[in-house]
């Protein structure tokens, strides 16, 4: 629509020989035609002021505090997309997705992505026994009554079967034991 009314107006100054007169309306036009087109594409960026917490294992409830924030944001942590629960124009809260690792909180809004701090990953780490009483020894037994000496290595085959070598590292003296169900442990090796 701008061309058109530019060279319409180029085509009148020719034709009466006011040139000065036209190449300031021509000024003019152009001028409005390229505020308009901005203030309609041009929309405020948004900005991160803070997260809370800033850090923390997967699942963690997060709150994204900044402006201009909306449902069809893209939130990820050290590069992981995060779950949006719940977003305001100044308020996202999401969740930390598993395996996020340490790194940046980033937000894509209209493919402009944004950079916020940095959030600490902290892994959850699951232990679980299984066999073994505490008490140094070669038995084996079920569950939690079998005894273990040193043991210094796992391992499980393609069946999950699992393998401990156990024994006495300073004396050389080492046992493959494998771990069953009936049985906690059965010396093999």
């Amino acid at each position: 629509m701008c061309t058109l009314f530019i060279s319409f107006l180029f085509e009148r100054i020719i034709k009466h020989d006011k040139l000065i007169v036209g190449i300031f309306s021509i000024g003019l036009v152009f001028n409005a035609c390229t505020k308009n087109k901005t203030s309609i594409l041009a929309a405020p960026k948004p900005t991160v002021v803070s997260i809370n917490p800033t850090s923390g294992p997967y699942g963690t409830i997060d709150t994204i505090v900044g402006t201009h924030f909306s449902l069809n944001d893209s939130v990820r942590f050290n590069g992981l997309t995060s779950i949006i629960q719940r977003a305001t124009e100044d308020t996202l809260i999401v969740v930390v997705p598993k395996r996020a690792g340490t790194g940046p909180v980033t937000i894509t809004i209209n493919n402009d992505t944004i950079k916020g701090p940095i959030f600490t990953y902290i892994y959850k780490v699951t232990v679980t026994t299984l066999a073994g009483n505490g008490i140094a020894g070669y038995l084996d037994e079920p569950d939690s009554t079998a005894e273990f000496l040193e043991p210094h290595g796992v391992t499980l085959d393609k069946m999950g079967n699992v393998y401990v070598v156990d024994g006495d590292i300073h004396f050389r003296v080492n046992r493959i034991r494998k771990i069953l169900r009936s049985v906690a442990s059965k010396s093999i090796g």
